[in-house]
């Protein structure tokens, strides 16, 4: 953490303070940062610096500049006359001095997966002939679905959004599948999705994504524009009477596209509460929340299409601004950026 102020020394002279300061437990990543602090100011030509190094207790005033109880501090000083240099030196280099939420009772909250590939967790339910239907959780293995309407809803666990891709193992020329996909378990239905492209009265505005015959052996992947932005449930419905067989189902992430690990969350909240019939209920809220900020952080080329593509099904392949990723107002519906976040900058 970076901190620039004035401070006036005991003979009067007045000099910039330029404090680097991070957890103990962070001590390599406070030497890496040192070293760069010192190349570029050298690179710069900023002569006159004295650095000292120190453990700072918080307490009084200083819980103004830190925020945890006991940090390892380097304070740099120089004279004020470098303060434009310096404050362009010390931006350039606050992405050197980021670092990780240390690791607590709180991470078994953080909702994020652990992977950008992610694979059904349960089957919720199922009609019809679909032999092995739980082979297809964690992807153990293969299923065949048999005879028309037939089909098992897939729950992936929690809110995932991005592009479904499977195996076609057995087919023949007859195969055809169709895709329906739900954040509620309320509506999964075989014939309709619940809408994302406009809120009809029906809730069927959406209908289902179509995986028509002739289909070929091997991996298939949801078309870009059919990207789902938000869902849970992914139903799986065959559309011919010959068998066809099925395995590797899974989501691939699509929110969240500029970082490697979802999970690595730079902040973290934990407040217990004794007297609350759920004493974890805030730090569930917390994280929920940040959760939902992370499904909305989507592609620059993901938006909702506008105009809205036809009744029976979506697209979002809509560019969303001039620099992505970007946050929308909803990783499922409303997949736009919200006119009211930029009346707020006005």
């Amino acid at each position: 953490m970076f901190g620039i102020r004035q401070h006036i020394l005991k003979n009067g002279t007045t000099v910039l303070a330029v404090s680097l300061s991070l957890d103990y437990a962070r001590k390599e990543l406070l030497s890496s940062s040192h070293s760069n602090i010192l190349t570029a100011v050298n690179s710069q030509g900023i002569s006159g610096m004295h650095a000292s190094r120190s453990c700072v207790f918080v307490d009084g005033p200083l819980q103004d500049y830190f925020i945890s109880t006991s940090r390892e501090l380097i304070l740099y000083e120089f004279p004020s006359m470098w303060l434009l240099r310096l404050v362009s030196v010390f931006m350039s280099l606050a992405s050197s001095c980021s670092a990780l939420a240390p690791s607590g009772a709180w991470d078994r909250f953080n909702l994020a997966p652990a992977s950008r590939t992610v694979y059904p967790t349960a089957i919720h339910s199922m009609n019809g002939t679909v032999k092995e239907a739980n082979l297809l959780i964690d992807n153990k293995g293969k299923a065949t679905f048999i005879g028309i309407g037939s089909w098992v809803a897939l729950d992936f666990g929690i809110e995932v959004g991005g592009l479904i891709s499977m195996n076609f193992d057995s087919v023949t020329s007859t195969s055809s599948l169709v895709l329906s996909f739900t954040e509620s378990p309320l509506f999964i239905r075989p014939t309709a999705s619940d809408d994302s492209s406009y809120p009809s009265a029906n809730t069927t505005y959406d209908g289902v994504l179509q995986v028509n015959a002739p289909l070929k052996t091997g991996d298939w992947i949801q078309p870009a524009a059919a990207l789902r932005g938000g869902f849970r449930y992914l139903t799986i419905v065959s559309m011919s009477t010959a068998p066809t067989t099925v395995s590797n189902i899974s989501c691939s992430i699509s929110f969240m596209p500029h970082v490697d690990d979802m999970k690595a969350y730079s902040g973290y909240f934990f407040a217990s509460d004794p007297l609350s019939q759920d004493e974890d209920f805030l730090t569930k809220v917390w994280y929920a929340g940040a959760y939902t900020v992370q499904t909305n952080t989507v592609p620059l080329d993901t938006g909702r299409r506008v105009p809205f593509a036809p009744a029976g099904s979506w697209a979002n392949d809509a560019r969303l601004g001039v620099a992505g990723p970007i946050i929308v107002d909803g990783a499922k519906r409303d997949r736009a950026v919200w006119p009211g976040a930029h009346s707020g900058y006005l």
